[in-house]
């Protein structure tokens, strides 16, 4: 598995993970592009053609991180193209997407792919036990 993070955190290498030294790497020998950035000044429009075309024809881009991170014209005209194999999108740019041409070679879902029973509770759960020790704080001063 290959990876490419900006922020230097050391958790890939300890999980095993090659780390390249440029996004073009990755996008150019990956099966599968998986993005997970927070949307921000250098990560706005970050993935685009130059990125997209190369890709291998074969590979797939999932973007559930934030639709703005992908030039959505730029992904359009190359899943249009079939220069890569697919898309999987549940974060657009405009939310929620403008209607148009859909694409045979792209799923899209309504940014919930993380929403399970499980992660419902555990939010939950976290949030319950934050409020709880708040409250706990609040009165013993």
């Amino acid at each position: 598995m290959r990876a490419y993070d900006p922020s230097k955190h050391g958790l890939a290498a300890e999980l095993g993970i090659q780390i390249e030294i440029d996004l073009e790497s990755v996008f150019s020998q990956s099966d599968f592009v998986s993005i997970h950035v927070p949307l921000n000044k250098e990560t706005r429009g970050m993935i685009d053609r130059n990125l997209l075309e190369r890709m291998k024809k074969t590979a797939y881009l999932i973007n559930t991180a934030r639709g703005a991170v992908v030039n959505q014209h730029d992904l359009y005209e190359v899943l249009r193209d079939r220069r890569i194999a697919g898309a999987g999108l549940d974060v657009f740019d405009p939310e929620p997407p403008l209607p148009g041409e859909a694409l045979p070679n792209v799923v899209v879902s309504p940014h919930t792919g993380g929403i399970t029973a499980e992660s419902n509770y555990r939010m939950a759960t976290a949030v319950a036990k934050k409020k709880c020790s708040e409250g706990v704080k609040r009165r013993k001063t």
